[in-house]
């Protein structure tokens, strides 16, 4: 005979819950997670939320996992609603609730709901900087309490960092230029928190951030000042020639003309006997020229403040900005065309604005 898993009675056969039982567990759970928001809502204190608790555990036949459980959904919800600023009573409304009623941390973060939590406050506390101007020494205090109640891992931290970085970048170049002071903010910003603008993580090439450092590098040749990359690389550069930005993994293209023979016959034939043909007169064969693009490999593309430089272990191509006629954009390159050398070039792979914007720079 089966044993009701809820009441602990006798079941049938073959079964292990009785249907009423089932139905009462699922209406304690609807009411336990009403009950638990409630105290989101300012609805319940601590106290008249444990109190609660117990007067519905036994005959809905609630346990300590199904308490832990709707827990987890009502801080997910909690999140999803919460709203900057976030001051200390936050943490504090959320350590409450989790010392208030017992709950194991661990348990509530086996889904990583705590973490989302956190990592939810700590990108608040970082967009006040852009926002408001909170001095990041404020937003350091404030993440040091946030790791007494919430866990945040260090690569959480680092990705809200880069994260709240980025979207920053995307607001300041919404009009298409960025101002002295937001370039400031930005550069405050990346010292302030030992982040990288210019040799970014893998996942933020091409981002916005990376838009606003070219942005700060055209404004800076502007007005005379060349950047500071401390790049090591593996061209030797010219007198007085500084190194803008290098984009990895591009493909080089190089025109390449074929020929292709195609016979072209005189004269005519006749039929000498079955299955057998003459032909009189001559034939010859004709050159035919095209063109082709041809995949040279990828390297590193290295723009300059003189040249355009690509470089590989097979292969390197210099091209000085005096030497280009002619550049044709494309969503994911550009194509050259270099006085005194008909063969076309392509360099695929990167997004072409910066480049096109230093070209237009030095040619005014």
């Amino acid at each position: 005979m089966g044993t009701c898993k809820y009441c602990g009675q006798s079941a049938g056969l073959f079964s292990h819950a009785h249907k009423e039982c089932e139905e009462k567990h699922e209406q304690g759970i609807e009411q336990l997670e009403t009950i638990l928001y409630q105290y989101f809502l300012g609805l319940q204190t601590v106290s008249s939320l444990r109190q609660a608790i117990v007067n519905i555990r036994k005959p809905l036949f609630l346990k300590k996992d199904d308490v832990e459980q709707c827990a987890i959904k009502v801080l997910d919800k909690y999140g999803e609603l919460l709203r900057p600023p976030y001051n200390q009573q936050v943490l504090d409304k959320i350590n409450d609730f989790i010392q208030g009623l017992s709950l194991d941390r661990q348990n509530l973060n086996a889904s990583g709901c705590l973490n989302r939590l956190g990592e939810k406050i700590l990108r608040g506390y970082l967009a006040s900087f852009f926002v408001n101007g909170t001095p990041i020494a404020t937003i350091k205090g404030q993440e040091q309490q946030l790791d007494r109640v919430l866990p945040v891992t260090h690569e959480q931290k680092l990705e809200s960092y880069m994260h709240v970085l980025n979207r920053a970048a995307h607001n300041f170049l919404s009009n298409g230029l960025i101002s002295d002071s937001e370039q400031r903010q930005i550069e405050q910003y990346a010292q302030s928190l030992s982040l990288p603008l210019y040799d970014l993580p893998a996942q933020y090439k091409g981002t916005d951030i990376e838009k606003v450092n070219q942005a700060i590098i055209i404004k800076n040749l502007q007005r005379g000042i060349l950047p500071q990359s401390g790049v090591s690389l593996p061209v030797l550069l010219g007198k007085s020639e500084a190194v803008l930005w290098v984009y990895e993994g591009v493909t080089y293209y190089q025109e390449k003309i074929e020929k292709e023979y195609r016979h072209n016959s005189g004269g005519f034939s006749f039929r000498i006997a079955k299955g057998v043909y003459y032909r009189t007169g001559s034939g010859r064969s004709k050159p035919i020229e095209h063109s082709v693009m041809n995949n040279e490999g990828k390297g590193s593309l290295i723009i300059t403040n003189k040249n355009i430089i690509f470089y590989s272990q097979i292969k390197s191509v210099k091209i000085p900005f005096k030497k280009i006629v002619g550049v044709t954009p494309y969503s994911d390159g550009i194509e050259v065309h270099k006085d005194g050398n008909s063969k076309r070039m392509a360099f695929q792979g990167f997004d072409c604005w910066f480049v096109m914007n230093i070209l237009s720079f030095v040619n005014d």
